[in-house]
């Protein structure tokens, strides 16, 4: 399959800091550091439902219905409304932000097309169509994003067109829309990050992959040494006595693959809606999501993908970004995590995972084994 479907093209963190711009070299993370959130409830939760093999166990664990959601349609409840920061140019982020959502969405949609092209009847194409048509773009702030945005749901809509008429279509012109979205996002985003030396690039990189600075903690040697078994409480006793919300992210994400689904990812979206700042935010939310879709959904092309649930919670830790940038506007690593969130599509269906969705991908790249 053609890979056309990353906008902004920052493959990874040291691709992002070519860096242009006169703001300070720093990374604020000693300083900004927090208390550990208060995850008993979450625990508590745990221990009801961790032996209740009937049906919904998973949604009493997680507190809400997983089956309802599929890829995410024309109610953007996780679009951003505008924000009251201090320093005004973070309003272009969100601007920015919603762009990038509505673009990875409309790919979303025209993903299933791909799968399903030749099994879906013409209520189902009509309705892809009018879904990628109908992506409200009123909050997007730039004309000139607007205009190109709409014409890649113009190119669609004449793909779908002569699909239902029966006419042979291609994705040429689709790719070129596509491509054009991607020039124009990049005109207006400004780089946040100041001119960075390799040194300084590597400082960014290892704050944000900061969680394999606590492998060898005695809190997590505890988890590791602890039988298959009773490896799970284990866990769940060292996040609760963590004594800051990095190092409850740090032990979440170590026990990405160690610990089982359900003792890992309540706790890793607790701490995603905990409202606080830690540099690992990103891949804190990029692994929660790789897991929740392995475990509850499924790795075939053919599962549900629930990227809106997982961009309910993208919206949410984004924001967390946004408002540490507000406060430290020199904080690096946030604005490393700002632009990693802008860069990274939803869950690809039709991707380079040849046994399926790229969940396992994503989940091995982030993920030790």
């Amino acid at each position: 399959m053609k890979k056309w479907f990353c906008f902004l093209a920052v493959t990874s963190l040291l691709a992002l800091v070519s860096c242009v711009g006169d703001k300070k070299s720093k990374i604020e993370t000693d300083e900004v550091s927090v208390n550990s959130v208060d995850l008993s409830e979450v625990v508590k939760k745990y221990w009801l439902v961790v032996n209740d093999t009937t049906e919904g166990a998973n949604e009493r664990l997680e507190g809400r219905p997983l089956s309802e959601y599929d890829i995410p349609g024309l109610d953007s409840d996780y679009a951003l409304e505008k924000q009251d920061f201090q320093h005004k140019e973070l309003a272009d982020y969100v601007s920015m932000y919603n762009a990038t959502i509505i673009c990875y969405d409309i790919i979303s949609q025209h993903e299933k097309y791909q799968r399903w092209g030749n099994e879906l009847d013409r209520t189902s194409i009509a309705n892809l169509k009018k879904n990628i048509s109908g992506f409200d773009l009123s909050r997007l702030e730039y004309e000139e994003v607007k205009k190109s945005i709409m014409l890649l749901q113009q190119c669609y809509d004449v793909f779908y067109e002569k699909v239902l008429a029966g006419k042979a279509a291609d994705e040429d012109d689709i790719m070129r829309a596509n491509e054009q979205v991607g020039e124009t996002l990049k005109r207006y985003l400004q780089d946040p990050l100041a001119d960075c030396d390799s040194e300084m690039q590597n400082k960014i990189l290892d704050a944000t992959l900061g969680w394999k600075d606590y492998a060898s903690q005695p809190a997590w040697q505890s988890v590791l040494q602890a039988s298959k078994e009773g490896r799970d409480e284990v866990f769940l006793k060292a996040v609760l006595n963590a004594k800051t919300f990095d190092e409850q992210c740090a032990l979440c994400m170590l026990a990405g693959r160690k610990v089982s689904y359900s003792a890992v990812l309540p706790v890793m979206r607790a701490l995603l809606d905990a409202g606080e700042y830690s540099p690992m935010l990103y891949y804190l939310w990029r692994g929660w999501r790789a897991l929740a879709q392995i475990s509850y959904y499924g790795i075939s092309r053919d599962s549900v993908l629930a990227d809106e649930w997982y961009n309910e919670y993208r919206k949410k830790v984004f924001l967390t970004c946004l408002h540490q940038l507000d406060t430290h506007p020199d904080d690096l690593t946030a604005s490393a995590n700002v632009i990693m969130f802008l860069d990274t599509t939803n869950t690809v269906r039709n991707g380079s995972f040849i046994m399926g969705n790229d969940a396992p991908l994503e989940c091995s790249d982030i993920f030790e084994e």
